[in-house]
């Protein structure tokens, strides 16, 4: 009982002295500091865009062989499958750019010469608080290969079909798309 008496009056002590006041009043200050930093500069907070980046790589297959999938199971002679497309490398971004010349030219007795500087900058958009480069093109992975599994896949004109579907869709040569029967 005593014990817990004490550091009530130590508590109670600190809490009453001035020292401990500005301490306290400090840290207050600090805080609040970090949490205004932490909203207005976004460089504290994980990239969003990042995430967002790998994700979409890995959906861009996904979507890929959703579609396909789909188109395939509307298709005479194909019952359920499953579908694999393989891609090399990532989606890359071409960014649009502005490029601004200055020239300069010094005349010295009877030779002139020209310097030119040349600056390219990326345009940029803002979006919301986040200021982001403005994309002009996405080129997506290589897929290097399709395997369609599916019932039905055993039968040359299915496999036929299937491969050409692939293939159109796709735009890969037909060389690189498996197709057969379900197990």
């Amino acid at each position: 009982m005593k014990q817990s008496k004490i550091d009530f009056l130590k508590v109670k002590n600190f809490l009453g002295d001035k020292k401990s006041k500005k301490i306290i009043l400090l840290i207050v200050v600090i805080l609040l500091f970090i949490i205004v930093l932490y909203d207005f500069f976004p460089f504290f907070q994980s990239s969003e865009d990042e995430k967002e980046e790998i994700v979409s790589e890995k959906s861009y297959v996904e979507e890929l062989e959703e579609k396909l999938k789909n188109i395939l199971l509307q298709t005479k002679g194909v019952g359920s499958c499953e579908i694999v497309i393989t891609a090399v490398g990532g989606t890359e971004y071409v960014y649009a750019t502005e490029t601004s010349d200055k020239n300069q030219t010094t005349v010295s007795g009877d030779r002139t010469q020209t310097d030119t500087d040349s600056k390219v900058s990326v345009k940029t958009v803002t979006d919301q608080k986040n200021e982001k480069p403005l994309v002009e093109k996405e080129i997506y992975p290589e897929i290097q290969g399709v395997v369609i599994i599916c019932d039905g896949g055993g039968n040359s004109g299915t496999k036929a079909v299937a491969t050409e579907i692939a293939s159109t869709l796709l735009g890969v040569t037909k060389d690189k798309i498996v197709v057969e029967e379900r197990r």
